[in-house]
């Protein structure tokens, strides 16, 4: 998933290289989707990895205990993921216009389509993001089902809360941006 959408990214730049989607504001279209990559790649190079690694050298079970400090700093790991949620709505509504109205991003983006997505569209792409945050909770829960030492359960308990608070977090923000929205829409309504 996110390799399409870095791909997608480096076609359009190399294309604006050559005078070609010049119109299209990357920022506006992507959001922060870079950030949001780096974030899960210094989540995985320094969290997941070096378990995975310990796991593959001393070939004993897993202990959930080594994912607590990267879990613990969860919100500082994900933290581009507010924005990303943030401006969703906005990216969303900036795709379907230029979708509607240029004729060459419709060919572009029907070729990303068909060869890389594995049929899902580029809009659903966008979301996938989101879903990720929710599964590492997911996740957790059913390690923490299958985990009998008492500090482990504990810890994982605490992982638990801090993907939880993070979600929360994100899912208020957005609420909020929905009820401010609402609230405009309403006073253009009603007039000065």
């Amino acid at each position: 998933m996110t390799e399409i959408l870095m791909t997608s990214i480096s076609i359009l730049k190399s294309s604006q290289r050559d005078g070609i989607f010049n119109d299209i504001d990357m920022e506006k279209l992507f959001s922060n989707i870079q950030d949001v990559l780096h974030g899960n790649l210094l989540f995985w190079k320094e969290i997941l990895l070096p378990v995975k690694v310990k796991l593959k050298q001393n070939g004993l079970p897993m202990n959930p205990s080594d994912f607590k400090n990267g879990f613990i700093n969860f919100d500082v790991y994900f933290k581009p993921y507010l924005n990303y949620v943030l401006d969703q709505k906005t990216s969303a509504e900036y795709f379907k216009q230029k979708l509607s109205r240029d004729e060459l991003f419709q060919y572009l983006i029907s070729w990303i389509e068909g060869n890389f997505t594995n049929r899902l569209s580029f809009s659903d792409l966008t979301i996938k993001p989101l879903q990720r945050l929710t599964r590492y909770k997911l996740l957790l829960e059913a390690i923490q089902k299958k985990t009998h030492d008492t500090q482990q359960k504990n810890d994982l308990h605490e992982m638990i809360q801090k993907v939880a608070t993070f979600v929360n977090r994100v899912n208020s923000k957005l609420h909020n941006q929905e009820q401010e929205e609402r609230i405009r829409q309403i006073s253009d309504r009603i007039g000065p």
